[in-house]
């Protein structure tokens, strides 16, 4: 029998933006949207989130439908579900939880898709909603035309230009990862890369497919012994003890890497998608409570890796990915006992293609980002002092950190090829404040208008855009905005 909510079950305690963003999701169900995407930073609690509405969905008697892509990810909302007491059942190959006559089950994605029948759902969860307009989940959504459809993702925008529109006629934007962390829920990031990107991997002659690097020759790029040595030598000097997740273009970029720290006396764990559960399973129990500093994948650990002993993540792969590069660092982010901040050892070149962690940032569901003036456009103009090597954007004319006046001409700065240079959050704060100070009353006045339309065609509350304005101005709009 299906789990009821009675006092027998684990409470589900939500914070206080995610019972905002419940009743924001509600309310574009109530206003007649089908299928809504739910967006909060890596970290926020989607997982938790996502099961208490499929708690509330069970105790209402409607059937729901968890869809995920990996059978990580299968494991892991299975998991969820049973600290929680809520009865389901899995479809995913020959598993042995199969328990068709459950209301409640958590499904592998290309399991469905292969099947000729489907359960019934009045509600479909989408976790890594971004890959929603696939054709392969578009299939699967499509046999659903009835059933409502709540999609979960902290990046919405793909490689290939696609919007997510195609399935979701609605969005809900949660908190900005700066909020979450101000409040205590995310740790800042300390970002160390290249100060000259010329000094990262060259990706100049590397071909784009499907809107990101080839992976053939992005790993002859980048598995190159003098590279992978780089890291090794950063790593020991920069993270010393801290917990590492590292980021690979392929497998054997991937195995090279732990070579590389086991042969300099770190162990390091290798893990692709075909490791044996059982031995990922005692990997991850060694990274979280035993002395395993560091493990060394591609793929398996960049999306719905949830360990928040990681403090250092390592960006060995070049990408042209937002997404992918923001999903690598939120790996990172989560609180933990004794964690103060997340160390980005960028040897990518990725924080100049992509910007800083915790930037604003505005998503559409027209299928591009939208970023906050502050933080300038998509190809982010990084640039570092040539006096004191401090790191920031090229958006000021002196640097925020010794007062230098800032050179714009192109100069390649002078520093040992390949050292680390950190990116300090103070520098970052610094210069978004000058560009609010430079900011008219007119100007503000548009985007406080900007956000009332978007705030209105989104269904979102009242308030919504006195409290976007806040977050890229600093300050609560003026009555003279408002009006």
């Amino acid at each position: 029998m299906a789990a009821s909510a009675d006092y027998t079950q684990p409470a589900i305690i939500l914070r206080d933006y995610q019972e905002h963003d419940l009743e924001a999701v509600r309310a574009a169900f109530r206003g007649g949207h089908r299928s809504v995407l739910l967006v909060e930073p890596t970290g926020a609690g989607k997982g938790t989130l996502a099961s208490f509405i499929v708690r509330s969905a069970v105790a209402r008697g409607r059937e729901t439908l968890f869809l995920v892509q990996r059978r990580t990810l299968v494991h892991d909302m299975a998991q969820r579900l049973r600290r929680l007491g809520i009865d389901h059942g899995v479809i995913m190959g020959s598993d042995p939880r199969h328990a068709p006559e459950l209301p409640v089950q958590v499904v592998s994605i290309d399991t469905l898709r292969r099947r000729s029948t489907v359960p019934p759902a009045d509600l479909l969860i989408v976790d890594e909603a971004h890959g929603a307009v696939s054709p392969g989940w578009k299939t699967v959504l499509e046999r659903y035309p009835a059933a409502r459809i709540l999609g979960l993702t902290a990046t919405p925008i793909r490689l290939d230009g696609c919007g997510l529109g195609e399935v979701f006629d609605a969005m809900v934007q949660g908190p900005s990862v700066s909020d979450l962390i101000s409040r205590g829920w995310l740790v800042p990031s300390r970002t160390f890369a290249h100060g000259d990107p010329g000094l990262a991997p060259d990706v100049r002659h590397v071909k784009l497919v499907g809107g990101d690097f080839n992976q053939r020759q992005l790993a002859e790029v980048c598995d190159r012994k003098h590279l992978v040595g780089d890291i090794v030598a950063h790593w020991r000097r920069l993270a010393g003890d801290r917990k590492t997740a590292s980021f690979s273009v392929d497998q054997h970029h991937a195995q090279h890497i732990a070579e590389q720290f086991r042969m300099a006396g770190v162990d390091c764990a290798y893990v692709d998608a075909d490791t044996p559960d059982d031995e990922r399973d005692g990997i991850w129990r060694d990274l979280d409570f035993g002395r395993l500093p560091l493990v060394s994948s591609v793929g398996v650990i960049s999306y719905g890796w949830d360990h928040p002993v990681v403090s250092c993540v390592i960006l060995a792969r070049p990408t042209e990915s937002v997404g992918l590069h923001l999903q690598q660092v939120g790996r990172g982010c989560r609180p933990a006992p004794g964690k103060r901040d997340l160390l980005v050892l960028d040897h990518a070149g990725n924080t100049h293609r992509h910007g800083f962690y915790e930037e604003p940032r505005e998503w559409s569901l027209e299928g591009q980002v939208v970023r906050e003036p502050a933080v300038g456009d998509v190809v982010v103009s990084i640039t570092t002092c040539r006096k004191c090597f401090g790191t920031f954007r090229a958006c000021v004319d002196v640097c925020p950190y010794c007062g230098a006046p800032v050179q714009r001409q192109v100069r390649r700065i002078t520093v040992e090829a390949g050292e680390l240079e950190e990116m300090r959050a103070r520098q970052k704060a610094v210069a978004i404040e000058n560009w609010r100070e430079k900011v008219s009353d007119e100007e503000k006045r548009q985007k406080y208008q900007e956000f009332q339309a978007i705030a209105g065609a989104r269904g979102y509350k009242p308030n919504w855009p006195m409290v976007r304005f806040k977050l890229v101005f600093g300050h609560w709009p003026s009555r003279e905005v408002r009006a």
